[in-house]
């Protein structure tokens, strides 16, 4: 198969003929040159796995950089309070989250004060990103200054924390059947509320359950993000476009890991 062809099957989109580009575009077709369709996925694949371009090599020269503007920061931190590794791991799970790590000394700083009283770096990463709050807060605030988002309802939100598991010292999600296809089929129906709007899907978690729901729900819905109260910044306007609820007739069936 070309890559032309792979193109065309995962597109949705037709491939034309230079001579029809009038006719499509006067049936009120957008059309696009072959650049821009290339352009366009390897820009998403990228986004998509920009955390494995980040390695040892590359995290060690943003490193020399900052010591140069902050050279105590950096003798003082590294690595007598936080490991290399550490700070690889973290910066990684921003990436995948697609939160920047442009401010590395916020980052740092950040977990300088917790490292201390922790070795889980999913509890460092909430750490870093309640630290970048006014960052996250932008990253989701829409052209009109709202954030909009799904809130979890109480019932499931107990649901989801018996569905938690540890492994490696990290919490995970193993939801039964059931629950996963209802919290999926939630999901799906207030996607069209988020794109009416224009805004990113967002759900919005107690602190607990953001880390492990995110890793669960980014299996199926690559593009949706989970945040928590404490990644907002106080003056933000937070606006509910629905609530995700569980319905109680069903029993549990077997279960799915995160």
């Amino acid at each position: 198969m070309t890559l032309w062809q792979g193109l065309r099957r995962k597109t949705p989109a037709r491939w034309i003929k230079a001579e029809d580009r009038y006719v499509a575009e006067s049936a009120g077709y957008t059309v696009v040159e072959h650049e821009s369709v290339i352009t366009t996925h390897i820009t998403e694949l990228v986004r998509q796995n920009i955390e494995e371009l980040v390695g040892w090599q590359e995290l060690q020269e943003r490193l020399d950089v900052l010591k140069e503007v902050a050279p105590k920061l950096i003798s003082e931190i590294v690595p007598n309070i936080v490991k290399f590794g550490d700070i690889l791991a973290i910066v990684r799970r921003l990436l995948r989250e697609q939160v920047s790590t442009r401010d590395l000394r916020t980052i740092l700083e950040a977990m300088a004060e917790h490292a201390p009283h922790t070795t889980s770096r999913v509890a460092l990463t909430d750490h870093v990103r309640a630290r970048l709050a006014p960052q996250i807060s932008a990253m989701f605030t829409s052209p009109d200054g709202v954030i909009y988002t799904a809130i979890l309802d109480r019932p499931l939100e107990d649901r989801l924390r018996q569905c938690l598991v540890t492994q490696n010292n990290e919490p995970l999600l193993a939801c039964d059947l059931t629950t996963a296809q209802g919290l999926f089929e939630q999901i799906e129906g207030v996607m069209g509320e988020f794109a009416a709007r224009d805004a990113d899907v967002v759900v919005l978690s107690p602190p607990d359950l953001r880390a492990p729901l995110f890793q669960f729900l980014s299996q199926f819905f690559p593009n949706l993000r989970v945040i928590c109260h404490r990644e907002i910044v106080p003056h933000a306007q937070i606006v509910s476009v629905g609530q995700l609820a569980l319905s109680d007739s069903s029993e549990p069936r077997h279960a799915l890991a995160g």
